[in-house]
């Protein structure tokens, strides 16, 4: 009968076998594997426990031999990427989750070479889970709470991996067990020196020279780690500072070329902070929460500049587009792309926005609602914005006029100088500009003037009723010889010269157009003809009726201007 001491040597034997040959093996990988591309087993616990050992075996030997070099970077950034594939990261965001992955496992490969392990033959393989009734979906190492599960669903389906409870819990795991003694063969130190090793960029000689204080690790970080984040993160502010101002100053001038070079800087902006993540990652080697918080922190600000990068590269197109040959500045055609260009760089920006906070770990769904939340208190507290921003959508989608165009709307009239996305500003006959919401634009009459073919004059005269009709047929006479081809005459609308009666007085209707439609020598020529029109009446001592002056309690003039 095998005494107790004689099974715990065997097994220790067959764990210190497994572990030379896993060793020996893989650090021949690339000669004697013949398929080196494919994936690690992970059909059965066993087959998942064996090979992550292998991979943490291998791991090891590059760090204790040759650190991490410049050479066998690519080498570690595989094996780190392997690491992940045993973990069940689900839950973890992308933007940290091969970091988590590559910490979990060099925890879980401590715990594991402390604790006892069953014999091989009593962990399941997929002869034994096939031969369960339903098969096997959990498996926990005995007297351990360290679980095994098979994934039921995506590309990973019937992978065996360790589950998210037992990745969220290796540092737990680890404080409870590192004082116990390694097992035969197992990977010593391998903790040390994932955590103390500095990267390639960062000379390990330098770390090793510093002296014993530099190198104790209060939260979780060594203090020469503390003093190497503090650094990076300072410079990273300052060139962020540098970068702002530069860009805010060059920005200022919307014409040279320096509006459309600071662009440059947003990308810089925007790349600093993950320069500065994969540096601390990678090089000073910082782990744990505090990485995770960093990481957070830094890829918002990388977040925010991508989206200043998205709009001002958006805004300066629009921009732009004034400036090309089969674009005219007085039509609203620019003014509508310039607006679908914004729109488009809103749409892109939403869309970071969305992008970059499934990549941080935020939930599509609370993303979403955010959003939706958040744009509903919006179109509260903004409808008056919101219907001007559908009003100019509607004038340049419409197109009643355009720029430079004379107008008449909401008893103003003047030139359109401009549509923006709030209001239409017009400037009058006096100099003044007159803005007016585009809501009111789009939903008001508005008549363009300078769309028309001629301009037209509508004027009553209202003679006393006792006139001598001799004088009113010799001064229509006068009239009429005056308008007869006078100045902008326009044959489609020849003048006119009518009499007739209204409320006991007679009237003289006089109509006459002006071509082209010139409203300031149309303005002219009016005065001269009221002119003649005054002389006429002198040289017939023709006077104004002053009936009608007052009709229901309202002054009336004797002369009154017909609106168009």
């Amino acid at each position: 009968m095998r005494t107790p001491t004689i099974r715990s040597t065997s097994r220790i034997a067959v764990i210190v076998l497994v572990t030379i040959v896993g060793v020996h093996s893989l650090c021949a990988l690339a000669q004697s594997q013949p398929h080196p591309l494919a994936p690690p087993d992970l059909s059965s616990p066993r087959a998942t426990l064996t090979n992550f050992l292998k991979l943490m075996d291998t791991a090891y030997h590059y760090w204790k031999s040759e650190g991490r070099t410049y050479e066998n970077r690519g080498q570690r950034a595989a094996i780190g990427r392997l690491a992940q594939r045993f973990c069940d990261l689900n839950d973890i965001a992308p933007s940290v989750r091969n970091n988590v992955g590559r910490e979990t496992a060099v925890f879980m490969k401590e715990v594991l070479d402390r604790i006892e392990l069953p014999p091989w033959e009593e962990i399941p393989d997929e002869a034994m889970i096939a031969a369960k009734p339903g098969g096997l979906n959990r498996w926990t190492i005995p007297h351990t709470e360290i679980t095994l599960i098979r994934l039921k669903d995506g590309l990973r389906e019937g992978q065996w991996v360790f589950n998210s409870e037992t990745d969220e819990r290796a540092p737990e795991f680890y404080e409870q067990v590192k004082q116990l003694p390694y097992k035969p063969g197992a990977s010593e130190g391998l903790y040390q020196l994932f955590v103390s090793e500095p990267g390639w960029m960062i000379p390990h000689s330098w770390i090793r020279a510093l002296p014993a204080w530099m190198q104790v690790r209060p939260g979780g970080q060594a203090v020469w780690q503390w003093c190497a984040l503090v650094l990076t993160l300072v410079v990273t502010a300052a060139l962020m500072v540098l970068i702002f101002r530069i860009m805010g100053r060059w920005s200022r001038n919307q014409g040279g070329a320096g509006y459309y070079l600071a662009v440059v800087f947003p990308i810089f902006a925007m790349i600093l902070p993950q320069t500065a993540t994969d540096f601390l990652s990678d090089q000073v080697f910082i782990t744990g929460k505090l990485f995770a918080g960093l990481d957070f922190a830094l890829d918002l600000v990388s977040l925010g500049a991508l989206v200043a990068v998205i709009l001002g590269v958006t805004n300066r197109l629009a921009t732009a587009l004034i400036a090309l040959p089969w674009f005219k500045p007085r039509q609203l055609n620019a003014h509508l792309a310039q607006l679908i260009i914004r729109a488009m760089g809103v749409a892109g920006a939403l869309i970071a926005v969305f992008e970059g906070g499934r990549y941080l770990g935020v939930p599509l769904t609370t993303l979403v609602a955010g959003v939706s939340v958040s744009g509903l208190t919006v179109a509260l507290a903004a409808q008056d914005t919101l219907k001007n921003l559908f009003g100019s959508l509607m004038i340049l989608l419409d197109r009643p006029f355009q720029m430079g165009d004379l107008i008449r709307i909401k008893g103003h009239e003047g030139t359109v100088e401009s549509v923006g996305l709030r209001s239409t500003r017009i400037r009058d006959a006096s100099g003044h500009v007159v803005s007016i919401s585009n809501e009111e634009v789009a939903r008001l009459d508005s008549e363009n003037v300078s769309s028309q073919s001629h301009l037209r004059r509508h004027e009553v005269l209202r003679l006393p009723a006792d006139t001598p009709p001799e004088r009113i047929r010799r001064f229509v006479e006068f009239v009429r010889g005056i308008l007869e081809n006078h100045e902008g005459f326009d044959p489609k609308v020849p003048p006119s010269v009518q009499i007739g009666f209204c409320d006991d007085v007679v009237t003289i209707t006089i109509t006459y157009g002006y071509h082209p439609p010139d409203s300031a020598a149309f303005a002219a020529f009016n005065e001269k003809i009221t002119l003649r029109i005054l002389e006429g009446m002198v040289q017939e001592d023709i006077r104004f009726s002053r009936v009608g002056f007052s009709v229901n309690g309202e002054r009336v003039s004797p002369v009154q201007l017909i609106p168009k």
